[in-house]
């Protein structure tokens, strides 16, 4: 399979290793050249340095044999910004966006986005560790 991930901070890049380990092809692209050289140099991972523009840095790429997209930058709006045009401008199958406002990522899950929202995953998993998910802590 083919990855192309949008973001590598912590999140992106760890998830990059690991489909990398699966065998899968992956290219990971961030504005910040720092952040791509902290990726393993034993991993094989296409680095590339991406702009201002999500658009012209998509258009630059040949996404026809991209099977998965994953928005994963620490940025809600460039996230959303690209999962919609991988999705509906180049047709990439499958595309992820990471929101991390609950509101905007059931906003953007309600036009058709996948989305993964890390705070409410977050809170979703303090809850299940209190043993109850209505009710806050000290509820036991």
């Amino acid at each position: 399979m083919q990855v192309l991930i949008l973001g590598c901070g912590v999140l992106g890049s760890h998830l990059a290793e690991s489909f990398a380990g699966g065998g899968h092809r992956i290219t990971i692209m961030d504005p910040n050249p720092h952040r791509l050289d902290s990726l393993s140099q034993e991993s094989r991972i296409e680095l590339l340095l991406s702009s201002d523009s999500i658009m012209d840095d998509l258009r630059g790429l040949r996404l026809t044999n991209v099977d998965l997209f994953v928005a994963a930058s620490e940025d809600d709006c460039r996230n959303a910004m690209a999962a919609q045009i991988a999705r509906h401008i180049f047709h990439i199958p499958d595309v992820i966006c990471l929101i991390s406002d609950p509101d905007r990522g059931r906003f953007y899950q309600d036009l058709g986005v996948n989305t993964v929202c890390p705070t409410s995953v977050t809170v979703d998993t303090i809850h299940d560790i209190l043993g109850n998910s209505s009710k806050g802590p000290g509820s036991r």
